[in-house]
């Protein structure tokens, strides 16, 4: 069976009015991390955060400058860190809250609301 010019346009019409109604109906107006870094994280943070903080507790008087690092998933494990304790330092008030990233091949970790979180929180 053929088909004409006709259903041709109309078979083409409405396959990018599916593809385009896939794609909108799959965008959050929320900021989303990739599901696997941010499980992997929440299985780490709390180990890393005490240990944060306890080493910023117990030498109160020396200031520390802090960097994460990491290649591949592990970069992507550095930014969630980097966001976290940048968090940690301004809730317990500590005098430097900036966290210093390097990444090697970090692979996309999250939508574009995220990002623009992210940049203002980890400049």
């Amino acid at each position: 069976m053929d088909m004409d010019e006709t259903d041709a346009k109309h078979h083409r019409n409405n396959c990018c009015v599916n593809l385009f109604h896939y794609f909108t109906s799959q965008t959050t107006f929320h900021p989303a991390v990739h599901a696997g870094f941010l499980k992997l994280w929440r299985l780490l943070q709390p180990r890393v955060l005490a240990e944060v903080q306890r080493i910023l507790v117990t030498h109160r008087h020396t200031v520390y400058r802090i960097f994460t690092t990491g290649h591949s998933m592990g970069g992507a494990l550095a930014c969630l860190a980097a966001y976290s304790i940048t968090n940690l330092l301004k809730h317990i008030d500590y005098p430097i809250t900036d966290v210093t990233v390097y990444t090697f091949g970090q692979p996309r970790m999250g939508n574009r609301i995220f990002r623009n979180i992210y940049n203002k929180v980890v400049p």
